[in-house]
């Protein structure tokens, strides 16, 4: 049924006070939005002394930055770009893991004149050249990026290579070489808002990354309202206990991470800690108890599965609020006054297990094109699993008359890089096509169904959505990951990887298991829907064999061409099968 179901949205933004230095977040007027590096002046300014970034050396220690020291590197390296006389508005990419010069070059790049093009670490050497070809980037700031082997084949000759926190060689010159030689720039720029900022590359789930372009103005715009939802204020001096922390280790390329953490405290005043990797997560998040947490559906998972593998069943099923709080504080959650899941759907049954266990996780919705702006459960709702939640004004949202879900945001992009056609398909009179399908109830909750580009005609000539029938194998304790492969095949089959508990059954009673739950589904899926086979897989799914995204998405295509070949001959045998490639 089509749902003409339409939010609206509202504005609020981050303004001056006339008259005074103090910054609030408050409806829009006829003052304008700070620029994000404004907004670094400023407390640089008031509050210089002040922890801005906390690096974690992964070994229980960490580096600490005030505002004024995060300034003062920021401008010898906006004074060192300026020195290199570039065309005004050049593209200077960024290729490393999360760290303090991470954030500190962002704000460079802005400072100087130029336009940031973030790459993930871990991004493959391809794509890696391809965004470096297509933007000509004159410059790369390059930190651990997972891929220090394929340098040379990655980024042009012609490049100049500046080397981060954690670099492992190859670069001309670091950082730490350019604040030591190099004068501060003593002005302090501000850029038209609506110039170009920052260029970022989706994650590529259905071919070649594409360019997201946004300007100065749109943080501005959407951050201060984005920190309200989420529960943060701006700082105030007499209440340092009310500060906001934020823990960043999801990657930075990413517009989710950048959004919700690096403007976010921009706007706040938050204080933020920077992990050194998934080796020293668990401690540092301890260490850390951030008061806003966002993590991937696949994380909650694994999050669930160690708590599982560590802690009496009994108490996971019957928690006390003694055993709550202690969950809480060993998942690093126990401050918190938010905690997200997004970038993709997190599976209902694990939805309802954290729910159980007293910790609100809020589903969120959002994409690079609105800057993260789209739907999320604010503090006053309580979430629905199975859905990414509402407007609550950080976007208005609609349903297309072809079930596709489409999005007006004050964060929405000026276009996509060089590629003007597709800029027209997907924005149509302000509104975003998002390729997403979905609908929204009466109450305004919003449901994401499948993806326009994913749905397939079976051998049956239906179509089919598979992530609708994804989420219900995705719901078993026993699977981690799945993906219903079935284009070109005579029948529909599940691949999937297996929890770490299931890893440990015996192979014939997990087989058992695991028909019982075939039939139990294919009973309530419609007839060209049901799966014929179950394959379980014992390779490990990751950006490294590029089957995820670098932020843990399903490369659906890849995965499909990876074991048709594979699977195909199998279709014939048992119901449940261990599928080797």
């Amino acid at each position: 049924m089509i749902d003409q179901h339409l939010i609206k949205s509202g504005d609020i933004s981050m303004e001056r006070d006339q008259g005074s230095s103090s910054l609030t977040l408050s409806a829009i007027d006829d003052a304008p939005a700070l620029t994000p590096i404004e907004m670094m002046y400023h407390w640089e300014r008031e509050t210089p002394d002040l922890v801005f970034l906390r690096q974690s050396l992964g070994d229980g220690n960490w580096t600490e930055q005030s505002w004024g020291a995060v300034a003062h590197r920021v401008r010898r390296l906006a004074r060192y770009l300026e020195s290199k006389a570039l065309p005004r508005h050049s593209n200077i990419a960024i290729w490393s893991a999360n760290s303090a010069d991470w954030i500190i070059t962002d704000l460079a790049i802005m400072m100087s004149g130029h336009v940031s093009v973030p790459l993930f670490s871990g991004q493959n050497a391809d794509e890696a050249n391809f965004i470096l070809e297509q933007t000509q980037a004159t410059a790369i700031f390059l930190g651990p990026c997972g891929r220090e082997a394929e340098l040379d084949r990655a980024i042009p000759a012609s490049v100049e290579r500046i080397g981060m926190f954690g670099v492992r060689g190859g670069c001309h010159r670091t950082i730490t070489d350019i604040v030591r030689d190099t004068q501060p720039m003593t002005a302090s720029p501000v850029p038209n808002p609506e110039d170009l900022m920052t260029i970022v590359y989706s994650s590529g789930t259905s071919g070649r990354p594409k360019g997201v372009m946004h300007t100065h103005a749109t943080p501005g715009r959407v951050s201060p309202l984005v920190a309200r939802i989420l529960g943060m204020t701006v700082f105030d001096q007499s209440d340092q206990d009310g500060r906001t922390r934020l823990f960043s280790y999801l990657p930075l390329a990413h517009m989710a991470e950048r959004g919700l953490v690096e403007m976010t405290a921009l706007y706040t005043n938050a204080v933020v800690s920077i992990s050194a990797g998934q080796d020293n997560f668990s401690a540092e998040i301890q260490s850390v108890q951030p008061t806003f947490l966002l993590a991937v559906p696949r994380l909650w998972s694994k999050f669930k599965a160690g708590l599982e593998a560590t802690v009496p069943a009994q108490a996971l099923e019957n928690p006390s609020e003694e055993i709550k709080v202690a969950l809480k504080q060993r998942l690093g959650v126990a401050s918190a006054k938010f905690v997200m899941t997004a970038s993709a759907a997190i599976p209902v049954e694990v939805h309802k297990w954290f729910l159980k266990l007293g910790i609100e996780l809020r589903e969120a919705y959002g994409m690079t094109e609105t800057f993260a702006c789209g739907a999320v459960w604010p503090l006053d709702r309580e979430p629905i699993p199975g859905s990414v939640g509402i407007s609550n004004m950080l976007a208005d949202l609609k349903v297309s008359e072809t079930g596709e879900v489409l999005v007006k945001s004050g964060g929405m992009m000026l276009g996509y890089y060089k590629n003007p056609q597709l800029t027209a398909e997907a924005l149509d009179r302000g509104w975003f096509h998002t390729g997403d399908l979905g609908r929204i109830d009466a109450d305004g909750s919003l449901y994401i169904t499948g993806r326009i580009g994913s749905v397939f005609k079976t051998a049956k000539g239906k179509f089919c959505e598979p992530e609708r029938v994804e989420k219900y194998f995705g719901d078993l304790e026993e699977l981690e990951q799945v993906v219903l492969i079935g284009r070109t095949l005579a029948n529909l089959a599940i691949v999937a990887t297996l929890t770490a508990s299931a890893r440990t059954r015996p192979r014939e009673e997990l087989g058992a298991s695991l028909v019982d739950a075939l039939e139990r589904i294919n009973a309530g899926l419609q007839s060209h829907e049901r799966v014929s086979h179950i394959f379980l897989s014992d390779v490990e799914w990751s950006a490294d064999n590029n089957l995820l995204t670098p932020t843990l998405k399903l490369r659906r295509l890849a995965l499909e061409e990876y074991y048709r070949s594979a699977v195909e001959p199998m279709l014939s045998g048992e119901a449940v099968q261990w599928v080797k490639v």
